[in-house]
């Protein structure tokens, strides 16, 4: 037991020897991906692709859908997809099985 300050100190409350001798790698790690990001921004400022137009606007990307169901017209699925029911779900099993008939997906799950 070590004695500090008026606290007893014991080894667990030290750096453990492992981590004490790989800080230099963690420094490292930690200075190439601060270079890393550096590069990153300059390339991104410096890119063919870059533009000045303004971003599109979260809602219009948060609304898109290419999923048919609830319609052809690309704002379709935004306004009526509201209306779906996702909970609780079952699926229904038919044809030449055993045991046809509705099962809720919870009691699948389980």
């Amino acid at each position: 037991m070590i004695r500090h300050q008026d606290q007893n100190l014991t080894r667990a409350d030290v750096t453990p020897k492992v981590l004490f001798l790989n800080r230099r790698q963690l420094i490292a790690a930690a200075t190439g991906a601060a270079a890393f990001a550096a590069t990153g921004r300059a390339f991104a400022a410096s890119s063919p692709y870059s533009t000045d137009a303004e971003p599109t606007s979260l809602e219009h990307i948060s609304s898109y859908n290419n999923y048919y169901e609830f319609g052809y017209g690309k704002e379709e699925p935004a306004t009526k997809a509201q209306g779906l029911t996702i909970s609780p779900w079952s699926v229904e099993i038919g044809g030449m099985v055993d045991k046809p008939g509705m099962y809720g997906l919870d009691d699948l799950m389980a």
